[in-house]
């Protein structure tokens, strides 16, 4: 079997890479080390909301677990400060059911 490009590594970022060359009619080969897509869970699964959009990912399904919108800072000594940015700026995934997601977005484009 002849392709053009070789992905190694079926995370996140492989799994996007792969999408997108199958999209542009790529002939691409994804090579995985793990029998699961998404297992084991090997980075925090939390992406800018405007990174999310530019990958075209979708912004709500299984894969989304939380929507981030500001962040709450603990001191050691107890005070409390609170950031809110009045908009979602980040998305908080699943890795496993994202990887899943691409995976299977990937397949169904021929990959």
């Amino acid at each position: 079997m002849k392709v053009d490009v070789v992905v190694v590594g079926g995370g996140a970022i492989g799994l996007i890479a792969a999408k997108t060359l199958a999209e542009n009619n790529v002939e691409s080969t994804l090579i995985e080390e793990h029998e699961e897509v998404g297992l084991p869970e090997h980075c925090a699964g939390l992406f800018s909301l405007l990174n999310f959009r530019r990958l075209g990912l979708p912004t709500m399904g299984k894969h989304v677990e939380n929507i981030v919108r500001g962040a709450v800072f603990h001191s050691p000594k107890g005070r409390e400060i609170m950031l809110d940015a009045g908009k979602t700026i980040a998305i908080v995934t699943s890795r496993k059911m994202l990887d899943s997601f691409l995976a299977h977005e990937y397949e169904r484009r021929g990959g």
